[in-house]
């Protein structure tokens, strides 16, 4: 298949294979030509060489020029992935430590609410008796005898005791509340900063599970 009109006597020709090959065109009329026409076509069919040859050496710069910026993008990209590779690696082995971690936090919390939830219960208790105490004081202060009761003054006493134990319990009860409160903030903001290397990474392509 011709890609090429010729101008001259002579012209390219490209066949099934790929292959190039010049072509005189032979006049039938006549089988003898002058110097001077051989010369001319001689010389037209350099000057094709020459531009093709040009043209040949156009497209190889260009490709060598694709071909270097295409090795320079894929070497960033290998960079690229061993470097998120290498933060995958990491926020793995951050997650299993979180992991741990959060089960003995979890372990430690549950321990911590059965103690809160125990001493409430005293702290319920103890008010309970204690509104009971203070009734029966009001009782004899109106002349009432309470019944197992000895003096007014050995009620007024075990009333404070009782008193005194339950403001000692809500102070055990807040400190435990804060000690909670605290470990709650911990878990929380552990699991914001994976979360947001996870989305991060999700970001640059990459998968990561439970994302």
């Amino acid at each position: 298949m011709s890609y090429d009109r010729p101008r001259s006597r002579g012209f390219f020709e490209r066949d099934r294979h790929g292959h190039e090959r010049i072509i005189f065109r032979s006049n039938s009329n006549s089988h003898r030509r002058s110097t001077s026409q051989s010369r001319t076509m001689v010389h037209e069919l350099a000057s094709d060489l020459e531009d093709r040859n040009a043209e040949l050496q156009a497209i190889a710069e260009s490709l060598k020029t694709e071909l270097a910026v295409a090795e320079s993008r894929n070497w960033q990209l290998i960079s690229d992935n061993s470097a998120l590779q290498d933060i995958v690696h990491v926020l793995k082995g951050d997650r299993e430590i979180l992991r741990r971690e959060s089960e003995g936090k979890s372990g430690d919390i549950e321990y911590l609410e059965e103690r809160v939830a125990r001493l409430e219960g005293k702290r319920e208790r103890a008010e309970f008796r204690g509104e009971k105490a203070e009734e029966r004081v009001r009782m004899m202060r109106r002349g009432f005898t309470g019944r197992g009761i000895l003096s007014e003054g050995g009620l007024k006493e075990r009333l404070e005791e009782k008193v005194a134990e339950i403001e000692k319990m809500k102070e055990v009860i807040k400190i435990m509340d804060d000690k909670l409160s605290e470990r709650n903030r911990w878990l929380a903001e552990k699991d914001n900063k994976l979360g947001q290397l996870k989305r991060w990474i999700v970001g640059k392509g990459f998968r990561v599970e439970g994302v």
